[in-house]
């Protein structure tokens, strides 16, 4: 890859605290309580104790959810009566921060790079 972890950090942060300054918080404490329930779970056995974690769910009717690199994750209402439970959630979860610990987001920006470069 040709873009730092470091660096893909910042750039993505930058990007989720735009994206969740511009939402509405859930203001839904049971469910609220469920996201970061089932959030540290799973970065509790993510090996990545470097990652600062940080679980919000927004008042959004999109089905949607997604996690940034150092561990910052957005699960939109919306998504949460398709994954009917915890469980479903969970699988949600987990698939947007396997994104995340696989760093595809620095794979994609690396190839941006380089097709801009043979361009």
């Amino acid at each position: 890859m040709l873009v730092p972890e470091q660096q893909e950090i910042s750039l993505r942060l930058q990007a989720y605290q735009k994206t969740i300054a511009a939402e509405t918080a859930s203001s839904n404490k049971a469910l609220v309580s469920m996201v970061q329930r089932v959030g540290q779970r799973i970065a509790s056995v993510s090996k990545r104790t470097d990652f600062q974690w940080e679980f919000n769910l927004i008042t959004d009717p999109q089905q949607n959810a997604f996690c940034l690199p150092g561990g910052k994750v957005a699960i939109y209402e919306g998504i949460l009566p398709v994954c009917q439970d915890a469980g479903g959630l969970a699988v949600v979860m987990s698939h947007e921060i396997a994104h995340a610990l696989a760093r595809h987001g620095g794979e994609r920006m690396s190839h941006n790079m380089i097709a801009g470069a043979t361009l």
